[in-house]
């Protein structure tokens, strides 16, 4: 039996591998002259690998990693030591080395009972994801089963929220200060007064680097890596990845999958196929005039989400000084968040969704190069910059380039409060806005997670109640971020779709 696979980013790259293992003839198809996806390294400036959009390693899945050989076909993950300082604009700040003696604090109203509280929080949340972690290779797992779970392993406070509350909401339960409130904010996707958040805060919690849990780490060469050490790995089993081989149509006999079309004219028929791109292209772009779409949910085939993020990666000619590390001693590695302020947070959670930029940006750095000489040239550093929660549309429209250095300087001013230096060593700039998603990475929902991970957890990306990775259309099968186990470089979309083929095959056989 032969399978066709619509993109070569990482869900699709694990999916060609457990089908090639199972007996598949698999055939991977990419339009751009790389694989990858989201989950690229660039050289967005002459003599750097810039990790384009997706950001830190730890959810790959260890069995993903084991399973296709990564080590072996070049993958090195690592963990930085300090794991990561969260600053906020008054210079206080929550500083967490790697070396389990704890977080330190300076913070002017922290009481004992807000920290007791703070600490318990962070327990529950990783109780709780040790917890889930297993049941993202469950893909007939629910919601309700679950918080089930959940409440069985007494944390009733996080049963009742999980799905149904918000992460501020939750948090409210452990302690009442305010800038641990805005801390806890930067650990989910969306704002965190939204329903939904503390899925996201645990989804994040179910990270593995190096073997330990909840860790979150870097990939020497950038997260580009990742998907060059599956390549090679698909290679070796004899798959073959085709690059500039773009799909135009997903061509039907009825409501059944029959063939692909390429973008030079060329036609293939498959006895399965499987579309990694969102669901706005899926459906939108590579289905056309058919019945068969009548079928598939309209929240499935349009953006259901007003609220993206974006990136913005700086070539440095030296390292900016930060005054409030330089007194801490902190050597520039690992994950430094700048946290809003609640009141901030509150406001955006409301402005952002009508088109507006925030307030105050929410914003997660790292300086690579610290650690990994292979990502930047000698001498020179890269600074990558995630900013949370961006309007997907702003002000109505379509981002543009003027919106673009808006944004551009909006992050330099957030900046230059911490690290007054900043534009002296800044070299140049590239913008990942949400509409640099949509055209040069062809995200056409211009979100990472294709579905908002805090709307549609679990089950509740699937379609029309089918089993997970189905569609109404037979034989085409889905295996994006949009599906279930949701965003991250986890593998875990492309590891479950591909079981499922295969058991959808053993049955019919018998």
């Amino acid at each position: 039996m032969n399978v066709g696979i619509i993109g070569a980013g990482h869900n699709g790259l694990v999916a060609a591998s457990y089908l090639a293992r199972d007996g598949f003839d698999v055939e991977v198809f990419e339009r751009s002259d790389h694989v990858g996806g989201l989950c690229v390294s660039e050289e967005l400036f002459e003599g750097f690998k810039v990790t384009s959009v997706a950001s830190y390693y730890g959810m790959l899945r260890k069995e993903v990693v084991k399973d296709m050989e990564l080590e072996k076909h070049g993958l090195e993950a690592y963990l930085t030591d300090p794991a990561e300082i969260v600053l906020f604009e008054d210079g206080n700040y929550i500083f967490t080395p790697r070396d389990g003696s704890g977080s330190k604090y300076s913070i002017d109203d922290l009481t004992d009972r807000d920290l007791s509280g703070w600490n318990n929080f962070w327990s529950d949340i990783g109780k709780t994801a040790r917890l889930i972690a297993p049941y993202y290779f469950k893909p007939d797992s629910t919601t309700v089963q679950l918080e089930q779970l959940i409440r069985e392993n007494n944390l009733p406070t996080i049963a009742d929220s999980i799905f149904r509350g918000s992460l501020l909401e939750l948090a409210g339960n452990y302690f009442s200060n305010e800038k641990l409130k805005s801390a806890v904010s930067t650990c989910t996707p969306g704002f965190a007064s939204l329903v939904g958040t503390v899925y996201g805060c645990i989804h994040h919690g179910t990270a593995e680097t190096s073997g330990v849990e909840g860790a979150w780490g870097l990939v020497r060469g950038g997260m580009g890596s990742i998907s060059e050490a599956m390549r090679r790995s698909l290679e070796a089993d004899g798959v073959k990845v085709k690059l500039n081989s773009e799909v135009t149509r997903i061509l039907l006999d009825g409501d059944k999958a029959q063939a692909l079309e390429f973008k030079n004219g060329i036609k293939k028929e498959y006895d399965y196929i499987i579309s990694t791109a969102d669901h706005n292209i899926t459906f939108g772009k590579l289905i056309q005039e058919s019945p068969a779409l009548a079928k598939i949910p309209s929240i499935f085939k349009s953006s259901p989400s007003n609220v993206s993020a974006g990136k913005l990666h700086f070539s440095l000619k030296a390292i900016p000084e930060f005054p409030v590390l330089k007194k801490l001693g902190h050597n520039y590695s690992g994950i430094i968040v700048f946290a809003p302020s609640l009141k901030a947070i509150l406001a955006d959670s409301l402005s952002v969704q009508e088109g507006q930029l925030p307030s105050e940006l929410m914003m997660t750095l790292a300086i690579p190069s610290v650690t990994d000489d292979t990502v930047a040239p000698p001498g020179k550093h890269i600074l990558n910059v995630d900013v949370h929660c961006l309007p997907a549309r702003i002000n109505g429209g379509d981002w543009t380039e003027e919106d673009n250095r808006n944004l551009l300087e909006q992050v330099l001013l957030r900046l230059e409060k911490l690290a007054p230096s900043i534009r002296n060593c800044i070299e140049a700039s590239f913008v990942v806005s949400p509409q640099v998603l949509r055209t040069r990475y062809n995200l056409e929902s211009m979100c990472c997670w294709q579905l908002s991970m805090t709307e549609f957890p679990f089950d509740k990306r699937n379609i029309n109640n089918l089993p997970a990775y189905h569609t109404p259309i037979e034989n085409l099968f889905l295996a994006g971020a949009g599906t279930f186990g949701g965003g991250n470089v986890t593998g875990v979309s492309g590891y479950n779709c591909a079981k499922a083929i295969a058991r959808l095959e053993e049955k019919v056989a018998s």
